[in-house]
């Protein structure tokens, strides 16, 4: 299995610590979109025309950057969203802009729903294949690099990968010296652990996300 690493770039710009604490306001609104979620995001739009350092405006190329950005953060490595998810997101890139501007925050909550959804779906297929056997003698490939391969297409194809992931954690923990039990086992935790973080998380998950990517993604 042949592994190989890409760095990940993020936007960067000075911003005012009255637009960090708005987005942050707006993080901690959890449960849905609220009528002070949409007061927040008219507030940032006035916010950053008034004061952030380039004086730029939320327009369609800030929409396709959002679009990308929130969807980067949420699966960089392209395991629990499906080519179909995409395709119904993308449907709504190019008003991202003005649900914005108008204090509309549906999509970020809409889009989170459904990652949410397919944690659970991906957990399932993990923990099912930390219980199967694995051909290590078969010569296999496995991406590594966020963001360059492509959507899995399907259902079949999200599965291929996490068999991969899941098979090469089993490997690392038999080079490692481990036997079968032990790793089943530690692998069981760890994934179970990775579900919990994924629920415990949804905080810290908004307060970077859609109106912050929204600043942070001007130039």
């Amino acid at each position: 299995m042949k592994f190989s690493y890409l760095s990940k770039a993020a936007c960067a710009i000075g911003i005012t610590t009255g637009l960090l604490v708005v987005t942050t306001i707006f993080a901690q609104q959890l449960s849905g979109p609220s009528d002070d979620d949409g007061t927040t995001a008219k507030y940032v739009c006035r916010m950053v025309a008034k004061h952030h350092i380039n004086h730029g405006e939320i327009d369609d190329a800030i929409a396709v950057k959002l679009f990308d950005a929130y969807l980067a953060n949420l699966d960089p490595q392209r395991l629990y969203f499906v080519a179909s998810d995409i395709d119904e997101f993308a449907k709504s890139k190019m008003q991202l802009d003005d649900q914005v501007r108008e204090g509309n925050v549906k999509f970020a909550y809409n889009v989170y729903s459904r990652f949410m959804k397919r944690v659970e779906e991906r957990m399932a297929l993990a923990h099912r294949f930390v219980d199967a056997d694995h051909d290590f003698t078969k010569e296999e490939e496995i991406a590594t690099e966020p963001g360059k391969q492509p959507w899995p297409a399907d259902l079949t194809e999200v599965t291929d990968r996490w068999r991969k992931r899941v098979k090469f954690d089993i490997l690392n923990l038999r080079l490692d010296g481990q036997e079968m039990p032990k790793i089943r086992d530690r692998l069981h935790n760890r994934y179970n652990t990775l579900a919990k973080r994924s629920q415990e998380h949804t905080s810290e998950l908004q307060s970077h996300s859609f109106i912050s990517y929204a600043v942070f993604c001007l130039k």
